[in-house]
């Protein structure tokens, strides 16, 4: 895959996949009464912060550094590495897991809310992070 490719395809990808979360925790979130449903919500937020800057930024962190390594054409092997199959694989799991363990409204969408708020913050802090020319 040309280098010129890959950036916008994660960003594009990890960004549909946080807006998807987030808007299907809101959704579950809006069954609630109001005072519920915001303090969930600011939560979840809040929550979802703290995991981008401690684990998802320095994931993705990792792998801009891997690819910026390639000077054209990256293999596919540099991108989807063993490890970060796992860890999308175990996302994905425990994603099923929680839609078919049928728990409450607010708890289904503190955990989407927290994930996709945490996706899609994750990536920015990264590209400022690895001092892109995105203005951040």
């Amino acid at each position: 895959m040309s280098q010129r490719f890959i950036l916008p395809f994660f960003i594009a990808l990890w960004s549909a996949i946080g807006i998807m979360l987030t808007l299907k925790g809101v959704g579950y979130l809006l069954t609630l009464d109001n005072s519920a449903a915001l303090t969930i919500g600011a939560v979840a937020l809040v929550l979802g912060q703290v995991k981008a800057s401690l684990a998802i930024k320095k994931r993705f962190i990792k792998i801009l550094r891997r690819l910026s390594a390639y000077s054209r054409h990256v293999p596919l092997k540099a991108i989807f590495t063993p490890g970060f199959l796992i860890l999308i694989g175990s996302m994905m799991a425990l994603g099923m897991i929680i839609k078919h363990a049928h728990l409450p409204n607010g708890v289904r969408g503190f955990i989407d809310l927290t994930v996709g708020s945490a996706l899609l913050t994750g990536w920015i802090w990264a590209i400022c992070d690895k001092g892109s020319r995105a203005r951040c």
